[in-house]
């Protein structure tokens, strides 16, 4: 679930703003994760979790300076066209039309701008792929 506050509850773990890496490793869903990339004050971990529904999602997590900053989420909605073989458009499409479904289940109508941070539901033509963005304004 994902709530107005920035806190994200998985199965397997909570996210929330200004969370330190040392307590995302110390949770389930960090001890099963992995490192990505490691960049000067930049850490991104790939991690799993389900965020209710049955709603499996695979993330990419983001910390600057060891707080995390971001979170992508991809929604495994339909199996069938989750890797580059099967891709097109219009299943990409639809997939965002679901992100932005599920975020109306839980946040309401858009835009959602919050103190903390935002949250956007994209389609990247660059990368050919639909997300569910959490940023967090950290100071």
């Amino acid at each position: 679930m994902i709530t107005e506050t920035g806190i994200i509850y998985l199965d397997n773990g909570v996210l929330y703003p200004a969370m330190s890496e040392d307590s995302f490793l110390a949770s389930q869903v960090g001890s099963t994760s992995e490192v990505l990339i490691e960049n000067n004050n930049y850490k991104t971990y790939k991690a799993n979790g389900s965020i209710g529904n049955n709603v499996n999602c695979e993330m990419l997590l983001v910390f600057r300076k060891g707080k995390l900053e971001m979170v992508i989420m991809s929604p495994n909605w339909i199996s069938n066209y989750a890797n580059w073989h099967n891709w097109n458009l219009d299943n990409e499409l639809k997939k965002k039309e679901k992100n932005d479904k599920l975020l109306q289940q839980y946040l309401g109508e858009p835009p959602y701008i919050y103190k903390w941070g935002n949250i956007e539901s994209i389609y990247d033509p660059k990368s050919g792929s639909s997300e569910i963005i959490i940023k967090y304004d950290n100071p």
